[in-house]
């Protein structure tokens, strides 16, 4: 097989695999210009990204800082090789975990963006459902610790009433004898 068939069969299965590839993913130039990025990249960022990216069939060409709010970080990796891995970046209303990696040093770069808004919405909600519980149960233990307290005092003054009762009378108690000197 020649080298221009293989190149254009590795092609043909990487621009399969972006095209299936459930995060949004992104190559991004030296110029911070788009080189290849896929159809859940562009719905990330907007609707009207999204319409750019259908109309002319991707964002080849187009300018990084116009598509996304932080191309700061896609500037830092082109400058010192390094990856950049980003949890829970806050865009608006959602979240995104974002890898920005080398692809050819200082001159192309790539990135996968994970849209996390939904689990985390998900874990906040248990969260705080887990600190309803636990604040009723304080409450319910505060409450049941209360009324031990009373029943405990009451029990007290009970017993020491009957104790009082059963012990020995004035009149029964022997009295200090005294002294003959």
């Amino acid at each position: 097989m020649c080298v221009s068939h293989m190149r254009k069969l590795a092609q043909k299965k990487a621009n399969a695999l972006l095209r299936c590839f459930p995060s949004g993913v992104v190559i991004v130039d030296k110029s911070l210009r788009i080189v290849e990025c896929n159809e859940q990249f562009a719905h990330m960022f907007g609707d009207e990204v999204a319409q750019i990216y259908e109309v002319m069939q991707g964002l080849d060409h187009c300018r990084l800082d116009k598509v996304v709010p932080f191309p700061e970080m896609f500037e830092m990796v082109l400058d010192t090789d390094r990856e950049v891995h980003s949890d829970h970046y806050r865009c608006g209303d959602r979240l995104f975990n974002i890898t920005i990696f080398t692809l050819d040093p200082h001159q192309v770069v790539g990135a996968v963006v994970m849209d996390v808004t939904h689990q985390e919405f998900r874990r906040e909600q248990i969260a705080q459902r887990a600190n309803e519980v636990i604040t009723r149960n304080l409450s319910t233990v505060q409450e049941i610790a209360c009324r031990l307290g009373e029943h405990m005092a009451e029990t007290e003054i009970l017993l020491r009433e009957i104790a009082e009762g059963f012990g020995p009378d004035e009149y029964d108690r022997p009295r200090p004898q005294k002294s003959r000197e």
